[in-house]
């Protein structure tokens, strides 16, 4: 019991000394891989990428995969229309990268069911055009699609890799 109670003092006065410092701690940017859709040398390499991403542009990626949503929710998200699931898909990307704090592309792959949301956050937004977002969200698809997961995965990385650098000259 004391433990516990010296953990929440802890945790506590972390949280203080962060509020009074004004530090925002973000969550590292990589590959969180719940899904199970890409191999452990597809994520090594990808987690490497995007922590260059990190150091040279100041943004970040971070891409989430999930087997299902949470709770009880799947049954009822599956009914919803086209344009409801998507509205959902998006509030639950968007509050996701913003409990993150994500500075640049935040993606959530659902497997079942199947969605691919990707969110944009304002340093995010100035590297990517329509032109580009819809880029990525087609490679995203089409490789998703066809079960090439890992490529899917590796072009994505180097496709924000690409607009960061386009964006920083």
């Amino acid at each position: 019991m004391l433990g516990r109670h010296r953990r929440l003092v802890l945790s506590g006065a972390l949280l203080i000394a962060l509020t009074v410092s004004n530090t925002v701690l973000a969550v590292a940017p990589e590959i969180k891989d719940g899904g199970k859709f890409f191999s452990a040398d597809a994520i090594r390499k990808a987690n490497k990428e995007i922590r260059e991403i990190a150091k040279e542009y100041d943004r970040d990626l971070l891409i989430e995969t999930v087997m299902t949503i949470p709770g009880d929710q799947a049954e009822r998200v599956k009914a919803l229309s086209r344009e409801e699931r998507a509205r959902f898909f998006r509030n639950w990307a968007t509050e996701r990268a913003e409990v993150a704090i994500v500075r640049g592309v935040y993606i959530l792959v659902c497997k079942e069911p199947a969605f691919v949301e990707i969110i944009l956050t304002p340093q995010g937004r100035k590297a990517f055009d329509k032109e580009s977002f819809e880029k990525l969200r087609a490679l995203l698809l089409k490789s998703f699609h066809e079960k090439r997961y890992d490529e899917g995965l590796q072009s994505a990385v180097a496709l924000v890799r690409e607009r960061f650098a386009a964006t920083n000259k």
